[in-house]
């Protein structure tokens, strides 16, 4: 059993989460089950499983970009973006996000995980959500191959960066495998 701090498992019941960013040290192939508090995940290491790429700063000092879902089909699907100034020592309100969200540049760019870095996919027009600020949007991915992605959007002090990822398997998996039941 791997013990981490902090973390928000937030599946609904009988369902797949969000993906968790989580730091392990490297594990014998096995099942494990990650737990926090009540929640609690099982996740499986294969000695098959091809290594995953880093996962670049989400959560930079420029600020946040926050995409959901972070898990789509191939045949693609609609991501809400939200963007939000970067957490600091200062109360953030609904005016210092939307001031924050008019710097951010209109579109948000697709780019895919490739052996040697990321290869732009397209770039997207964000449209707002229905009922929302000016910081939260939406698009429409078109198919794409499996694959991990991210959204890139710009800002003056740098880009904001989110990945996801495009999987056909892990849906199916999320509904078909099930993993011994740990004692």
């Amino acid at each position: 059993e791997v013990g981490v701090r902090a973390i928000g498992l937030t599946a609904p019941a009988g369902s797949i989460g969000p993906p968790e960013f989580v730091r392990l040290p490297a594990l014998e192939p096995g099942w494990y089950q990650l737990r926090h508090d009540t929640a609690a995940g099982i996740f499986q290491v294969s000695a098959e499983a091809s290594a995953l790429p880093p996962i670049d700063g989400q959560n930079s000092a420029v600020g946040v970009l926050i995409a959901t879902p972070d898990l789509l089909p191939p045949t693609g699907g609609r991501i809400a973006v939200t963007v939000s100034p970067p957490t600091s020592s200062t109360v953030t309100t609904g005016e210092s996000v939307d001031t924050f969200a008019a710097q951010v540049a209109p579109g948000v760019r697709v780019e895919r995980r490739a052996a040697d870095g990321w290869e732009q996919v397209g770039e997207f027009d964000l449209e707002p959500k229905p009922g929302s600020g000016p910081a939260d949007l939406q698009f429409t991915l078109p198919s794409m191959p499996v694959g991990m992605y991210r959204l890139v959007r710009s800002h003056p002090s740098g880009d904001l960066i989110r990945e996801f990822w495009v999987a056909d398997e892990l849906l199916a998996l999320a509904t078909s495998v099930s993993p011994p039941i740990p004692s």
